[in-house]
């Protein structure tokens, strides 16, 4: 097994709120990129977090927060989805996202996930079919963040008819699809998603090494293209 595979298995060994996501998606980069630094990568969501705090202060209430945290992402850093070309596998790999600003919804979640933990903003991945979104819950009303459409925000209804559109009405919403999903998931879909990719490019070693990544992750299923 390689060394990747290794280390995202030791680190999905702790509980869950120890878990670095952002390391963890670098490892998956670094089955592309074989000498990435992942600690110098990891220090540049420290960097945006850093950026993006003195505009999202605790004295504003949790949804002026939100707002601020995508005005930042979105408005000031161009954070955004790749909609010429969704299928590059640097949409995938957060380096390439953290350089070009460019991504896939779960990888551009993944930005949103970080930095808004490092601001105190709990945020929460949420994986439709088809589609990957932020979520953020308080008290019972939850609020979710499309952040490949610029973290525009939606209500459920809206969530109901991305699933309806994308699966071209074959697909009963389900209230379940807006569960909060944990880290080993979101790892899990985004290798899934460049094995689906490198399938249809036919290229078997990267294949290989993320098909070892998905074992070192264990079992579970999460759909290919977001």
């Amino acid at each position: 097994m390689g060394a990747e595979a290794i280390e995202l298995a030791r680190l999905f060994q702790q509980p869950e709120e120890a878990i670095d996501l952002g390391r963890a998606a670098l490892l998956v980069a670094r089955s592309e990129y074989r000498t990435l630094d992942v600690d110098a990568e990891a220090a540049r969501l420290e960097e945006l977090a850093t950026q993006a705090a003195p505009g999202v202060p605790g004295r504003l209430d949790p949804l002026q927060r939100l707002e601020a945290l995508r005005f930042f992402l979105a408005e000031v850093c161009g954070f955004q989805g790749n909609q010429q070309d969704y299928y590059d596998p640097r949409n995938s790999f957060l380096n390439d996202v953290l350089d070009r600003r460019l991504g896939i919804p779960i990888t551009l979640a993944v930005v949103y996930l970080e930095v808004g933990r490092r601001v105190g903003l709990p945020l929460y991945g949420v994986g439709l079919p088809g589609h990957f979104l932020v979520k953020y819950q308080e008290g019972g009303s939850a609020i979710y963040l499309d952040p490949f459409y610029g973290g525009r925000r939606l209500g459920t209804g809206d969530c109901r008819g991305i699933v309806e559109r994308l699966s071209e009405g074959r697909m009963e919403f389900r209230e379940g699809f807006l569960a909060a999903v944990d880290k080993r998931y979101i790892v899990l879909r985004m290798v899934q998603n460049l094995l689906g990719i490198y399938r249809m490019r036919q290229e078997r070693e990267k294949q290989l090494r993320l098909a070892e990544m998905a074992l070192a992750l264990g079992p579970g299923g999460a759909a290919p293209r977001n």
